[in-house]
Order: C-alpha cells, then sequence, then structure tokens
C-alpha cells in the first residue's frame, strides 16, 4: 500500500517482520527479549539504499541495538556471566569503538575472570582508540 510520499505493509497480511520483533523485544527490556533483539539485528536497515528516511531509520535501528547491547551486558555482569558479558561488550565495540563503557565492563569482567592480562591488553584498546580519534584519554 502507498501513497505519493509513503508506503506501509498491508496490516491485514500475513506477515513477519523482522523489524517489528526487533522493536517488540526492546520494548520489553527484560535480558531474555534483549538477548532476542540483538540475535534478529544483522546489519543496516535496508542496506544499498540512501534514501533520507532509510538512512534516518537505519540510525535509530542500529542505536537501539547500540543501546540493547549496552543494556544486556550491564545485566549480564550483575548476573555474574562474565564470558557472556565479555562478547556482548566485544560485538559492541564492533558497533561503536569508543564506548568507553563497554571496555571498562569488559576489564571487569577480565578480571572476575582472573585475566588480568586480557583486561590490561583491552584497556590498551581502549587508550588507543580515544587517542587516535578524539585526542583524549580514557
Amino acid at each position: 500500500m502507498g501513497e505519493s510520499d509513503t508506503v506501509q505493509f498491508d496490516p491485514t497480511a500475513d506477515l513477519w517482520l523482522d523489524v517489528e520483533e526487533f522493536l517488540s523485544h526492546i520494548e520489553k527490556g527484560d535480558g531474555a527479549s534483549l538477548q532476542s533483539a540483538v540475535a534478529l539485528y544483522r546489519g543496516n536497515f535496508l542496506d544499498g539504499f540512501y534514501d533520507d528516511w532509510i538512512i534516518n531509520e537505519r540510525y535509530r535501528l542500529e542505536n537501539l541495538f547500540c543501546e540493547a547491547l549496552s543494556h544486556l551486558m550491564t545485566l549480564q555482569m550483575a548476573k555474574g556471566s562474565y564470558h557472556e558479558a565479555i562478547a556482548t561488550s566485544l560485538r559492541l565495540l564492533e558497533f561503536d569503538p569508543l564506548r568507553e563503557k563497554a571496555y571498562r565492563l569488559s576489564m571487569r569482567a577480565y578480571c572476575h575472570l582472573g585475566r588480568r592480562n586480557k583486561a590490561l591488553a583491552q584497556y590498551h584498546r581502549c587508550r588507543d582508540m580515544v587517542e587516535e580519534e578524539l585526542s583524549a584519554e580514557p
């Protein structure tokens, strides 16, 4: 369905939309729902298309994804799921390499696991990234 300046799916059609499911899981906000949401995220919305509305939606969804990862890693850390918290923080850093909270959390998780060398290496990655991108100290 559509008009000259809008497009929408037929709400009566039997369709499953990954973006709709992603948003539903994000809205719930609990650990299992956030895990489901981040599993649904597979990259840029309508990758290869560059209309203004697509770019805006792409950034919005990526931001929601990064916030979901951030919240999920905090929940995992609080539960003592250090391996999962590290994996989540590293995934977040793939999308947002300047997210200091993800570096801090992964360093703490490595320390809880007795892997101080990994924590120190993560600190050096953080310091180098912040210095390179922002000419600042973390």
